[in-house]
């Protein structure tokens, strides 16, 4: 046991205090309570409160220290996400309820991390765990997501996450014949679903996450209060709009991916893109873009549009994008994530432009005629630009999969390949999410079969791969 020091008075704590223990300091939290032999946040998160002068903090695999100033702790480059230490477990006297609640502490202290663009806006933690309370089935989906993701390392949670992922579908199915108006029910059951989508792209699924987003949408749509319906009932309250803000994060890019509109109109989207948003920032109104867009496209193909009004439209989006500003107290990171949605929104507009409505492009003033990539190359350029503002590892990564793989899909230059490679790598080591490990492939597949094929593009590469890719 710890030998016990006399009690010391100690302030609260700062972000930087260098007096700290290193989990605290490492993980950028207060040291609050900074009390021997374990402070006060790790005793409340029930995490290894480590401290210099005692031990290093440097895990004893997959990592490398980099020495820095002798008044900071090593900064760590880590192969996998930092995760409070899991329980051994021996055989089959394996305890499943200090496991679950082991999950529940991953998902709180480690994956909510991952999939977060704003730790202060962060509505995995402030709107999820409290609706979780009100539902079953979204507490065993947070925990079937939690243990699906620890038994990547650890294949004594597998047995968790099917059981869990189980319970929530008999919860959400019991819920759903309850025919209950309540709207509160109609919230936490949508979130349920979004929760096992999330969770089964994180395990590189790719088509069952779907079925998970139509259930969402159904029962959106057979939302009521009162007199209002579907998204205008869920917009009633915060946690409504964060669940219609998470679903159009999922539909719209999947609406990319998979060559077809979204689920839903895009148009609910209005009056609830003013907010940090936890998925995507600032840049929830470049979802609305993007949705219209893949709209635009899909009724170009089916419909046969005039070509006239097609030109139309796709100026109007093209306006759209270029007058698009992030707030004016927007943080570094936050702007650099909205700029490069707006670039990889561009690439969207400009290749169904190029492809539905070639001639009428190339005669578009102010674009280069000479060249099939028009408009494309430069989002390509500031998009880069704008990612290598972000640091890798940090928080705001998490949603730059999107925009990474569509400027990969475009650019032929080897450089501007490598910067690619080299984010989707480090954000897969970090983050273990297996659709970015999967685009990563498309990519590389891509790159090197137009050596010699310049012509090809990545949805051809994708579908031959067997489809159902999602970038979230």
């Amino acid at each position: 046991m710890a030998t016990a020091r006399p009690e010391v008075r100690r302030r609260q704590g700062s972000k930087h205090d260098k007096t700290g223990c290193l989990t605290c300091r490492f993980r950028r939290k207060k040291c609050t309570q900074n009390t021997f032999p374990v402070c006060g946040t790790c005793a409340r998160l029930n995490l290894e409160c480590v401290r210099q002068p005692v031990r290093s903090i440097v895990p004893a695999t997959g990592a490398q220290a980099t020495p820095t100033s002798p008044d900071e702790p090593q900064r760590l480059q880590l192969s996998l996400p930092v995760a409070p230490s899991s329980p051994s477990w021996d055989g089959p006297t394996r305890d499943a309820g200090a496991q679950r609640r082991h999950a529940m502490r991953y998902y709180i202290t480690v994956l909510t991390q991952h999939v977060t663009v704003s730790e202060q806006y962060n509505s995995f933690l402030s709107a999820f765990l409290p609706m979780a309370m009100e539902s079953k089935a979204l507490a065993d989906s947070l925990v079937a997501w939690a243990s699906s993701h620890l038994a990547l390392t650890d294949q004594s949670y597998e047995l968790l996450s099917l059981e869990s992922h189980s319970s929530a579908v008999r919860a959400l199915s019991s819920s759903l014949v309850t025919h209950n108006d309540d709207l509160a029910l109609h919230e936490t059951n949508a979130s349920a679903c979004l929760a096992l989508l999330i969770s089964e792209v994180c395990q590189g699924d790719r088509q069952i996450w779907y079925s998970h987003l139509l259930g969402a949408k159904s029962i959106i749509e057979s939302a009521r209060s009162g007199d209002l319906r579907g998204v205008d009932a869920f917009k009633l309250t915060s946690e409504g709009q964060w669940v219609l803000r998470n679903f159009a994060y999922h539909d719209v890019l999947a609406s990319v991916t998979l060559s077809q509109p979204p689920l839903l109109d895009g148009s609910y989207l209005e009056g609830i893109t003013n907010v940090v948003d936890s998925c995507v920032g600032v840049a929830s109104g470049i979802l609305k873009i993007i949705a219209d867009i893949c709209a635009l496209d899909h009724r170009l193909r089916s419909e046969g549009l005039d070509h006239h009004d097609g030109r139309t439209s796709f100026i109007q989006l093209e306006t759209q994008l270029r007058d698009w500003e992030f707030p004016p107290d927007t943080t570094q990171n936050l702007a650099a994530v909205g700029q490069a949605y707006r670039c990889a929104a561009q690439i969207v507009l400009y290749r169904a432009w190029r492809q539905l409505l070639p001639e009428e492009l190339d005669q578009s003033p102010g674009h280069d005629e000479t060249s099939r990539q028009i408009g494309v190359d430069e989002a390509v350029t500031v998009l880069l630009e704008s990612i290598a503002n972000i640091p890798q590892q940090s928080i705001a990564e998490g949603p730059l999969v999107f925009p990474l793989f569509l400027a990969g899909g475009e650019t032929m230059a080897p450089a501007q390949q490598q910067i690619i490679r080299t984010r989707l790598q480090a954000s897969f080591e970090f983050r273990r999410f297996q659709n970015i490990s999967r685009a990563l492939e498309i990519l590389e597949t891509l790159w090197e079969r137009r050596k010699t094929d310049s012509n090809l593009d990545w949805k051809d590469v994708l579908a031959e791969s067997g489809g159902g890719l999602i970038l979230t």
